[in-house]
């Protein structure tokens, strides 16, 4: 066998017979696609060059995701992302493969999702890629511990009434970590009743608050340039669809309704300290991501622009500025 099958074959054991016709429409077994890449010799270095691009990065796939970083060095990852089609790839994999890669311990479907995320939100180098995927994964990894315990403190500093103590046991913090790398939180076209919640997370990770379990307010975040960026202040209000043919209108002329849990607190602030919060469980330092350069004040694929500019200046620079942060030359906000 050659050096790379022989690498698979002691990763993958008996699971090397899975149907690579699934992913590329090819008869391929993971042997010929191993046989492959030895017989063209490869670099990360020299990805534009090789031919063989979409072959490999399904082959790294079923090495398993952690290993290709550390057994392959800088840009591994990268590739893997660049070369899949980083939003639909992974959606179409049939469950039961899905299900045999889970099991086996090969594929992290959790870094993967990070991957993709990583590399819709940066364009660095491939190297520089490789260092923000794996530091989102390490963040991940530590955010989904957090103890939100004390966030009722956080509440009762930005109260605008007396919150009782029945009213405050309605709400919760949790962790919230996008479904795909478009930003789909779990709650995203969530039924309840007469509502249908839409929830994009601006980010890696946000942190959510919830009232009667329900989505209230959301802070995001990504790491970039050695700083947790805070990414997103949103208050989540419900599209209100009963009695409508919500479907078959645009989802602009759907009325919204107010999320009750807001009402009674400065949403924004709390946010901001929630934010701060997380910042300091992660021992990271903050900042903040300034209009400019969020995502939803440039054209989508259709042209057209979610938040205007001068609305996104009002909602996270100027508020920036009145929490004490500094202006970059990149134009976000950072603390001295």
């Amino acid at each position: 066998m050659t050096g790379f099958q022989t690498v698979l074959r002691e990763k993958l054991g008996d699971k090397v017979d899975i149907d690579m016709s699934y992913y590329i429409g090819k008869d391929y077994s993971i042997d010929d696609l191993a046989e492959l890449v030895d017989n063209n010799p490869f670099s990360f270095e020299s990805i534009s060059t090789y031919p063989y691009k979409v072959e490999l990065a399904y082959v790294l796939v079923f090495y398993g995701i952690e290993n290709v970083s550390h057994d392959f060095g800088k840009g591994a990852l990268a590739f893997i992302v660049k070369n899949l089609d980083c939003d639909h790839s992974y959606d179409i994999i049939p469950k039961q493969v899905k299900t045999r890669l889970s099991t086996s311990g090969l594929f992290d479907f959790k870094l993967f999702d990070v991957a993709r995320s990583a590399f819709r939100l940066t364009n660095d180098s491939l190297n520089k890629v490789d260092d923000y995927i794996m530091k989102n994964y390490e963040l991940l990894d530590k955010v989904r511990n957090i103890d939100y315990s004390n966030f009722e403190d956080l509440i009762l500093k930005n109260s605008l009434v007396n919150i009782s103590d029945k009213r405050m046991a309605d709400y919760s913090v949790e962790t919230a970590i996008p479904l795909t790398a478009g930003g789909r939180h779990p709650a995203w076209s969530t039924f309840d009743s007469n509502v249908c919640y839409d929830v994009f997370i601006d980010g890696i990770f946000g942190s959510m608050l919830k009232y009667k379990d329900k989505p209230a307010a959301i802070v995001s975040f990504k790491f970039e340039n050695n700083y947790l960026k805070m990414t997103q202040f949103q208050g989540l209000n419900p599209y209100l669809i009963a009695g409508i043919s919500w479907r078959k209108i645009k989802k602009d002329d759907i009325p919204r309704g107010t999320s009750r849990g807001l009402v009674v607190m400065n949403h924004k602030d709390f946010l901001f300290d929630l934010g701060c919060f997380v910042a300091d469980e992660l021992e990271e330092n903050i900042a903040i991501q300034s209009a400019h350069n969020n995502k939803w004040t440039k054209p989508d694929c259709d042209g057209k622009i979610h938040l205007p500019l001068d609305k996104a200046i009002k909602i996270y620079d100027d508020f920036a500025k009145e929490k004490g942060f500094i202006q970059s030359q990149d134009l976000d906000w950072y603390k001295n």
